[in-house]
């Protein structure tokens, strides 16, 4: 499924850059643009979904690449402003988070063109005219995106996305009732404008030719960051990618001449596998783009080699001002946020099983829906605790945060084995024994939700149970425990 849907991304990815590389040939524009659209619909493959509400989605790009590109004039013609209003416009982008998906959505396609012009900043001397074109080709690459995801669905290569999907964590409150003061949104946008601000500040002074990279891995690792654990994480897999891509990238430094078509060839090639690899690990993506730009780098005449070391160094610049805004100011532990998503899908669980109860059929399949989309969330962050617990207790079986997702994956598959039998078979629901099982079970979930809470209980002991009316109960109040067990 990866491999088909990295197939559909780089079909969109393809058919930006001709349709670009065309238009800015017989319009004599630079190459930026051309760029601009490859990198736009590059990363709107992954972020702007599956082509719903493109209604919305391509006006709103419009404004905002235009705004994006009168910002990147004055970039160039007044740095302090231009700057400044840049870190503003993603700080407000992430901000926007708080407002539920079209929010989210809002803020995603608000940071997209910002984040492209930071890749391909204009050339000196480009007029306003410029800013227009910027929003043609964003317009362009996002059109594309559509198209080719339309298609991809079509013909099967993507799997069909279901609202019912998405799950949305209702607004916690505190134990006076009250909705937390700060949200967690409010807060990464705190850190955003905090780590933007000094990258830019350290890169102009550092890095006056490049200090681009620094402002783009500071965005990079701290945008959608799930607690300042992740922050760290994160960067250790931009800084040891860009590590194993600058080693590839030396040794295809001299492959091609200056000008060489082919070289462009094997920039697609190479981003098309750390697309599709990107899903085991970033530190894929990471080294695959370093390896692009040398060969970026190589066909524009550039020395290659040299830059990529000066890239490694502003990288870690980046990351570690990243870090830092995410360690001190309003910092979010990633044992909050593991904490808040368990909970939520507890909490879904829950409804799970009153479904069940009242044997009510459809709410049972709409619970296991939103049950398996709050699961996700949690397992998100399953890779940053697994290298905390990796290099905290290398030798050590004791209990860990991370065995609370290995927890939720048992009960997300028992789950699922519940709600498809009882699917085929309705009349499950009315066994005999099926009451006292799922009560048993509830009063163990409820122990375990207290638990998470800080409260001091004992779980309760479950009754016999009849493994032929619910088969999975004895597995679930395993996973319960595990969970409990995870936070103690």
């Amino acid at each position: 499924m990866q491999l088909r849907a990295t197939a559909v991304t780089l079909f969109g990815v393809l058919a930006s850059f001709g349709t670009a590389w065309l238009i800015e040939s017989l319009a004599g524009l630079h190459t930026d643009v051309v760029v601009l659209a490859v990198v736009l619909s590059l990363t709107l493959s992954r972020r702007v979904g599956h082509g719903r509400a493109w209604y919305v989605s391509v006006p709103l790009l419009i404004v905002v690449a235009v705004a994006a590109g009168l910002v990147g004039t004055l970039m160039l013609e007044h740095v302090a402003l231009g700057d400044t209003l840049f870190t503003l416009a993603l700080a407000a982008g992430i901000w926007l988070r708080r407002f539920g998906p079209w929010g989210r959505r809002a803020g995603t396609l608000v940071a997209l063109p910002f984040i492209a012009i930071l890749v391909t900043p204009a050339p000196p001397g480009i007029s306003t005219e410029h800013s227009l074109w910027t929003a043609a080709f964003s317009a362009i690459a996002l059109g594309w995106v559509l198209i080719s995801q339309y298609l991809g669905r079509r013909l099967g290569l993507l799997a069909p996305e279901t609202p019912a999907a998405v799950y949305e964590p209702p607004a916690r409150r505190s134990p006076t009732g009250r909705i937390a003061r700060i949200p967690a949104s409010s807060k990464m946008a705190a850190q955003m404008g905090v780590g933007l601000g000094l990258a830019f500040l350290l890169g102009h002074q550092v890095f006056p030719q490049h200090w681009p990279w620094v402002v783009l891995t500071a965005y990079i690792v701290a945008s959608g960051n799930r607690g300042r654990g992740d922050v760290v994480y994160k960067s250790g897999l931009r800084l040891v990618g860009a590590a194993v891509g600058t080693v590839l990238a030396t040794l295809l430094a001299n492959s091609f001449t200056p000008g060489n078509r082919w070289a462009i060839v094997a920039l697609f090639v190479v981003v098309g596998i750390a697309a599709w690899l990107r899903t085991w690990s970033y530190a894929f993506w990471a080294a695959g783009v370093t390896s692009a730009l040398a060969l970026l780098y190589g066909y524009s005449g550039q020395t290659g080699t040299s830059l990529l070391g000066t890239r490694l160094e502003a990288i870690g610049c980046g990351a570690a001002l990243a870090i830092a805004a995410a360690w001190f100011v309003l910092p979010i532990k990633t044992s909050q946020v593991l904490r808040r998503r368990v909970a939520d899908a507890l909490a879904v669980f829950s409804d799970l099983l009153t479904a069940i109860r009242r044997r009510d059929t459809p709410a049972i399949d709409d619970q296991q829906q939103r049950l398996d989309a709050a699961l996700i969330q949690a397992e998100q962050l399953r890779p940053a605790l697994h290298a905390h617990r990796l290099a905290t207790q290398p030798f050590r079986a004791a209990a860990h945060q991370v065995d609370a997702i290995t927890g939720l994956r048992t009960l997300g598959r028992s789950s699922r084995a519940i709600t498809t039998r009882i699917t085929e078979r309705p009349e499950l629901t009315a066994a005999p024994g099926m009451a006292g099982e799922l009560a048993a079970l509830h009063a163990a979930l409820t122990a375990t939700r207290r638990r998470l809470g800080h409260a001091e209980v004992d779980e309760p002991s479950p009754p016999p149970l009849a493994a032929a009316d619910l088969p999975e109960a004895a597995e679930l109040h395993a996973a319960l425990r595990s969970i409990a067990a995870a936070f103690n």
